[in-house]
């Protein structure tokens, strides 16, 4: 996250992460998974293992998501340009239990 906040790129360090990524993935928090696809999808690094474990985990934590979280991982997917379908849905279903919590930014980047 620090590193795409400043808009530096370390292309070895960012894949080494990655890979990390994939290993610890089932214990990402909710907040965890959308900070780390929102940060590679602001360097516009499509890491296309750990966006489809991302993805995996995502369909499996789906209810547990925040609105924040649900509008994160969708635009992030879809910057990078990493739609996977599965995710997709299981995020589709959350949204519509949901849209009244969403804020403006968070409708934006779900429909982006």
């Amino acid at each position: 996250w620090a590193f795409a906040t400043a808009g530096l790129e370390n292309a070895i360090m960012m894949h080494a992460i990655a890979e990390e990524v994939v290993k610890k993935v089932a214990s990402f928090s909710a907040q965890d998974l959308s900070n780390t696809a929102w940060a590679y999808a602001k360097l516009g690094l499509a890491e296309d293992d750990m966006f489809d474990a991302i993805a995996a985990e995502v369909v499996l934590k789906a209810n547990l998501l925040l609105p924040q979280n649900l509008s994160i991982l969708s635009w992030a997917c879809a910057k990078l340009g990493l739609l996977n379908d599965a995710m997709m849905h299981a995020i589709s279903i959350q949204i519509p239990g949901k849209v009244a919590e969403f804020d403006g930014q968070g409708l934006a980047n779900v429909v982006w």
